[in-house]
């Protein structure tokens, strides 16, 4: 997630997401929330991010279809995983607002 629960700017995110990666020496997942956040993680910052660090994807929780069809794209070329899923309401889900849950990949 970009800093701070506040708006920021997709170059201070990235310097975030990097700084992170690197001093985490594990895989990392992105988790793009602007309903929460703030800050829309851009496809250019999912692009440059995905260049230098060893990452495994992207939790994307944008409830637009035209982003993730080109998170999906990028996904092809970087070798990521993308897991999409946003705030459902009851109303929304035949299962009463509950999502199903999924396993992340094993990393290790």
């Amino acid at each position: 997630m970009p800093p701070g629960f506040f708006p920021s700017g997709q170059d201070d995110a990235l310097a975030y997401f990097q700084h992170a990666a690197e001093s985490s020496q594990l895989p990392t997942f992105l988790y793009n929330i602007p309903e929460l956040t703030g800050t829309r993680i851009n496809l250019e910052t999912v692009a440059a991010f995905a260049m230098p660090v060893a990452w495994a994807g992207i939790k994307q929780s944008v409830g637009e279809f035209a982003y993730h069809k080109e998170l999906i794209t990028l996904e092809k070329e970087k070798d990521f995983v993308v897991f999409s899923g946003s705030v459902a309401s009851p109303e929304s889900n035949p299962k009463g607002g509950r999502r199903q849950k999924t396993q992340p990949p094993r990393l290790f």
